[in-house]
């Protein structure tokens, strides 16, 4: 008990201390990863205004794209055309880059893509859909949640 009134012990004890605390900072601190949106983040800033307005293109149209959940099933339905719709699927992760996915588009006759996410990690998902009908091109985009 004397050893804890000696102030020289105490002080050695503060360094001690503050000395731990910094390293498991710092160990915690390069563990850590700080990915971008993506690779390709500043290319596709600059080509966002063209995204908008294949939003806006997809929200005109008189039959838009439609998606439902079921289970861990997303079924999108494109609008019926003459022509085979074409674009990609992205599956985009925020907490984790490697686990983005890019699906093509591959939808029946009908316009109906069933698509299978029974791998993917448990949480928030956004989904987004660049797509090509006609020559047209338009994007959608929304949030899912996996469970």
């Amino acid at each position: 008990m004397t050893l804890l009134k000696n102030w020289g012990f105490r002080l050695v004890l503060l360094y001690g201390g503050f000395v731990v605390f910094m390293l498991s900072l710092v160990l915690v601190a390069t563990r850590n990863t700080n990915d971008l949106v993506s690779d390709d983040y500043y290319d596709r800033e600059i080509s966002y205004e063209s995204q908008i307005q294949q939003g806006r293109s997809a929200k005109a149209l008189k039959e838009p794209l439609t998606w439902t959940m079921s289970g861990r099933t997303l079924m999108l339905r494109f609008p019926k055309s003459s022509f085979a719709p074409k674009g990609s699927l992205t599956l985009y992760r925020a907490s984790n880059a490697k686990l983005d996915r890019i699906i093509p588009i591959a939808a029946d006759a009908e316009g109906i893509q069933s698509v299978d996410f029974s791998t993917a990690v448990i949480g928030m998902w956004r989904i987004q859909i660049q797509w090509e009908i006609n020559g047209r091109q338009y994007y959608n985009e929304d949030n899912v949640f996996f469970e």
